[in-house]
């Protein structure tokens, strides 16, 4: 049986809940539930500390949330290879937003 503690997010945008049951036997576990909400656009870091009686280091429980952003792919040639005089030739050249979650 070991006592498990969770620290706080230091970011008001990251808040966590977990259950409070005391000591935790072996294969038992806890569920901790993670949240993010932000006012404003842009990349947040944070991180929860983790610590178990009787171990000396705590486990860092890193947390990030990035902006949506594009990320265009395509393929970045177009090769028409030898095209004889008054002949004309089309590609078709396919841009794709694979978009960044």
């Amino acid at each position: 049986m070991r006592r498990i503690k969770f620290g706080k997010p230091k970011s008001q945008e990251f808040k966590c809940e977990h259950e409070s049951i005391g000591s935790v036997a072996a294969g038992l576990s806890i569920r901790l539930n993670v949240c993010f909400s932000a006012s404003s656009e842009g990349e947040f870091h944070d991180e929860i500390e983790i610590s178990c009686e009787g171990s000396k280091k705590p486990y860092k429980l890193q947390m990030h949330a990035f902006s949506p952003a594009p990320d265009i792919q395509f393929e970045p040639l177009v090769n028409f290879r030898y095209i004889p005089n008054g002949e004309t030739r089309y590609e078709t050249l396919v841009i794709k937003n694979e978009g960044r979650i």
